[in-house]
């Protein structure tokens, strides 16, 4: 985005530009083929939206900032801009509104219910949403967008029975003769066809034979993704024909969409991390996972470029199984805990946003409050004023409290998940030290599982790390023990793996904890970062989240019970 001083320049060289050809340029924005295909403004037309914007509100000209406005929606969303986006839109239903005119009240609505429901508001999106059906517009366009948008909701918290009854009803308004809003009548028949594809389904990560009812599902929804391209051109029906043709192992057919899915994602750079997915999906189906995972790589790099994480979270589950598929269990778990850190703050974001909702109603009220307020100079007006801002401080705080104690209760579940774990492990490691110590027993006979060689080098393993507690260096190597034990890395790994369960980090791993519980329990003379360090942690958040896994509380709690317990 351009600094202020940028658009203050461009803005004065904008004013000379005729209003005709200022509302040409932001126009094809708001309501050309750009706006069909989601395509986000460049900064360079920015300057153009905001002059519109500012002659339109000082001429009162109120279609115009309807066009304004909504360019300035695409601008903003386009760029992760969640407060500006809720504000500009609010700004556009008000503007709407002075218009009288159905279709821009209809449009606007139809936004704000949209990005509401995105965003988790399920029920302010719905309200805005029976706003326009209680309009009843009589014009078959709104009425499309009525129950697109409806079916769209009822897609969205996975009533499938309601969505595919007001796709019917779209459709039918879209089979009108006076109908000609092509680009609708794709989203329609797209949208139709997307209730025959369940994303969750198992067939898309595990290779299960295609049951006759799969099989007519996806013939059903890619014949009415192919109709969806006789309207209009957009990457998202190409992209879903290609994926349903390789569903079916049909992959010669899936390389024409394919491609033209890739041209028409190319207009938009920051639509090429939902293209890259697909690509990645295709692959994995093919099962030619190492490509699957480099495009999958390509499109994650993408996304977090351009802070999707909706887009950056599908790519991170396609490396995931990929990586599972070539045996990279370690790599796979890797982009699963990298996946699970995106959902929390995927979390975090919807509720941020939930609370930047409230905050710009409340400011926008008490701004409409105040206006009202100076124009009738009413006493009255002023306790109205304080009413409603009282009220929307309490709503927020309210929110705030509940967002906490819904954090506080998914904590607890997780302390219990913790304990429940533990337990789990304590039983697993006192089997472990049974099997370890007849090993060590020479009287005891041998278990088939664990022959004497494996044995002996797990000893000389643990004899290396125990020499000068080596294992307390953070720049142990891996390949130097290799090379002072005279063996190779197959062997070392397999052999500690059969012996101790564990891989040779783990075990070091392990022993730096018990290294580290024991000086928590004598040297409080030391800090707990110091105590981490000359236990070989470079890293102050591993050490607490590995100590915490294995003794279910941090160390600075550990060290108080060590304290009390000691009477120090």
């Amino acid at each position: 985005m351009q600094c202020k001083d940028e658009r203050k320049s461009e803005n004065k060289s904008a004013v000379n530009v005729p209003f005709d050809s200022l509302r040409a340029k932001v126009n094809e924005w708001a309501w050309g083929e750009s706006a069909v295909l989601g395509i986000s403004p460049p900064d360079s037309i920015y300057v153009y939206i905001e002059e519109l914007k500012r002659i339109s509100e000082e001429k009162e000209s109120w279609q115009d900032l309807c066009t304004a406005l909504k360019a300035r929606y695409f601008y903003y969303r386009g760029r992760d801009n969640f407060a500006e986006t809720y504000r500009t839109l609010l700004e556009q239903v008000s503007a709407a509104r002075k218009t009288n005119n159905d279709f821009l009240i209809v449009d606007a609505l139809y936004l704000m219910g949209r990005l509401l429901s995105m965003n988790g508001n399920y029920l302010e999106g719905l309200d805005y949403f029976l706003q326009v059906a209680d309009m009843n517009p009589s014009d078959p366009s709104l009425r499309v967008t009525l129950f697109y948008a409806l079916a769209q909701q009822y897609t969205t918290i996975h009533q499938r029975d309601f969505a595919l009854q007001y796709y019917d009803l779209a459709e039918a308004e879209t089979h009108k003769p006076e109908y000609n809003n092509n680009s609708m009548k794709g989203w329609v028949t797209f949208g139709r066809g997307n209730m025959y594809l369940d994303m969750s389904d198992p067939i898309l990560y595990e290779f299960a034979p295609l049951t006759p009812s799969r099989k007519d599902s996806l013939t059903t929804a890619i014949s009415l993704w192919t109709d969806a391209t006789q309207y209009v051109d957009n990457h998202n029906f190409f992209l879903s024909i290609a994926l349903g043709y390789a569903l079916l192992g049909d992959f010669e057919k899936a390389k024409a969409p394919e491609e033209k899915a890739i041209e028409l994602g190319m207009l938009s750079q920051e639509r090429m991390s939902f293209v890259n997915y697909y690509s990645a999906m295709i692959r994995y189906q093919q099962r030619r996972f190492s490509e699957a995972i480099n495009y999958a790589d390509k499109g994650l790099e993408v996304a977090l470029a351009n802070h999707n994480l909706a887009d950056a979270s599908y790519n991170l589950n396609v490396l995931y199984h990929a990586n599972r598929m070539t045996g990279n269990d370690a790599i796979a778990i890797q982009y699963l805990e990298q996946k699970s850190a995106l959902k929390d703050s995927m979390f975090v974001k919807e509720q941020q946003e939930q609370i930047i909702v409230k905050q710009i109603k409340f400011d926008t009220q008490l701004k409409e409050e105040q206006l009202r307020f100076e124009k009738e100079k009413n006493i009255h007006q002023l306790f109205r004023l304080r009413i409603v801002g009282l009220a929307s401080a309490a709503l927020l705080i309210l929110s705030v409290i509940l967002f906490r104690m819904y954090r506080q209760k998914q904590k607890a579940y997780y302390g219990l998940f913790l304990q429940i774990k533990e337990q789990d492990r304590l039983a697993e490691e006192l089997e472990r030290m049974q099997r370890v110590e007849k090993l060590q027993a020479p009287s005891l006979q041998q278990e088939e599982s664990v022959n004497s060689r494996q044995r002996q080098l797990v000893a000389l393993f643990r004899e290396y790390l125990l020499r000068e507690k080596k294992y307390t260096n953070p720049e142990i190597n891996i390949d130097e023990i290799i090379s002072a034990l005279a063996t190779n890395r197959t062997y070392l790994f397999e052999a500690v793996k059969t012996v101790t369960e564990k891989t040779p980090a783990d075990y070091i791993y392990s022993m730096r904890l018990e290294e580290a519980k024991q000086m928590l329990e004598k040297r409080f003379d030391l800090n707990i970062e110091t105590i981490a360090e000359g236990c070989g942690f470079n890293s102050r958040v591993t050490f607490y989240r590995l100590f915490r896994e294995r003794y279910q509380m941090n160390p600075s709690e550990y060290r108080k019970i060590a304290k009390e317990k000691s009477g120090f």
